[in-house]
């Protein structure tokens, strides 16, 4: 068991650093955007999460694919509520626009 718990302070070790660099490369700001696409699911809940798969994000926009046209048109009326509930997961400002495909 104290095997496991060493492993796991490893990995969190290697998490950190691994995050520290990529933050380095790509920009803080894109670490954050892909936390959206981590979260999606715990964001948006599970019927929207069966019905919208995130596919990318870049420069402050989150696309995303629908499984219908009709998805898609409850998606786009609501989007400005699924600005705010990835704003107050992720923090305001990170994902400024989504776009629906």
């Amino acid at each position: 068991m104290q095997r496991f718990f060493i492993i796991l302070q490893v990995m969190k070790k290697i998490n950190s650093g691994v995050t520290r660099i990529l933050s380095r490369i790509i920009g803080p700001s894109a670490i954050r955007e892909q936390e959206a696409i981590r979260r999606w699911n715990d964001i948006v809940g599970e019927q929207i999460a069966e019905n919208a798969i995130p596919r990318k994000s870049m420069n402050g926009t989150l696309y995303v694919s629908v499984s219908s046209s009709v998805w898609r048109q409850e998606l786009m009326m609501r989007r400005l509520e699924l600005l705010e509930l990835i704003g107050q997961h992720i923090g305001k400002g990170i994902i400024r626009d989504i776009r629906f495909q």
